[in-house]
């Protein structure tokens, strides 16, 4: 995915997201080592996403 496809689908995301939603900024990184992806949340309270 190029940068500027990256920043277009973001724009979408944001434009179409509810107003009472809070966007997380998460990194999700897989490697065949691991047993299930693994994400990092730019935050610093515990939460459950879905």
């Amino acid at each position: 995915m190029t940068d500027t496809t990256l920043k277009e689908a973001i724009k979408e995301a944001y434009a179409s997201a509810p107003d009472d939603e809070i966007i997380v900024y998460t990194i999700e990184m897989r490697h065949p080592a691991f047993t299930q992806p693994l994400r990092v949340v730019r935050d610093h309270k515990s939460f459950t996403g879905t």
